[in-house]
């Protein structure tokens, strides 16, 4: 199967996810809590002169709209094809809830990695993983190793795109 083949639905599987809203009150609710968050920092995209408050605030707000113990942004960071000894990558700006050994694991990430992150910018689409502990493209990896030391059962990484940069949050 190639990066651009559609992904496969088996269970545990990098596969899109939908979830169901659940009670419709509390589901309101949490799109109404999730929409001024969005738009809290929509209008601080436009004053914030801190690009690093700026991107630890957008991962806050995945991490409250996802409702996720942990979120992570990173930064695809491309090079001359002829520099071969500094490969492009996923680089780690801001994260949350990782140990300091997950964080500098995941510190740079290669695009051929079998993390996640890497299979999202190979597809360039969200990539879930259900069950980190059934997913067969991750088994005996040191990305597995990080997701069971920090009690991470489910991943999401998704593509952000603007104008002159393409980030991840994962």
């Amino acid at each position: 199967m190639s990066d651009s083949d559609p992904l496969p639905l088996a269970k545990g599987s990098f596969t899109p996810s939908e979830a169901p809203p659940g009670d419709s009150e509390e589901w309101i609710s949490a799109e109404l809590s999730a929409t001024r968050l969005l738009h809290s920092l929509s209008t601080d995209l436009v004053r914030e002169d801190d690009f690093q408050r700026l991107l630890e605030r957008i991962t806050g707000a995945a991490l409250e709209i996802m409702r996720s113990n942990f979120a992570s942004m990173q930064l695809v960071q491309r090079v001359e094809a002829s520099d071969s000894d500094n490969p492009a990558g996923l680089e780690l700006l801001t994260f949350r809830g990782f140990d300091p050994k997950a964080a500098g694991y995941w510190r740079w990430v290669p695009l051929d990695a079998v993390s996640p992150c890497g299979r999202a910018f190979r597809s360039g689409r969200r990539v879930v993983v259900g069950d980190v502990e059934v997913c067969e493209r991750i088994a005996e990896s040191m990305d597995l190793e990080m997701f069971r030391r920090n009690g991470i059962r489910s991943v999401q990484s998704t593509p952000l795109r603007s104008r002159g940069a393409t980030c991840w949050v994962c």
